[in-house]
């Protein structure tokens, strides 16, 4: 496993299901939320690229931001994303070296 990476998260149910994080200079979105549908959370995080002029929200105690305005780049299986033991302190983010142009 790579070096872990701080990340801050907003919902948790098996894993983090809403995290940002900085990784390689870049900000990144993780969005994994309950899907009332099919009436279970889905096993993949949509990805997205947080502008550094949002930040400061992931900073805050409440995210007021729609995942729609973000930059969407791909699709991330959640059991290829390796967390640490609490799975609410870092995650091993080399997974996201895709991600990156």
């Amino acid at each position: 496993m790579g070096n872990l990476i701080a990340f801050r998260y907003s919902s948790f149910y098996d894993v983090p299901r809403a995290i940002v994080l900085r990784y390689k200079g870049r900000c990144f979105y993780l969005d994994s939320p309950f899907d009332e549908e099919a009436d279970e959370y889905p096993d993949e995080y949509a990805v997205y690229l947080f502008p550094e002029s949002m930040e400061a929200i992931a900073a805050s105690a409440s995210w007021d931001f729609e995942p729609a305005s973000l930059a969407y780049v791909g699709a991330l299986k959640i059991n290829q994303v390796r967390f640490d033991k609490s799975k609410r302190r870092g995650l091993d983010a080399t997974v996201l070296d895709r991600f990156l142009p």
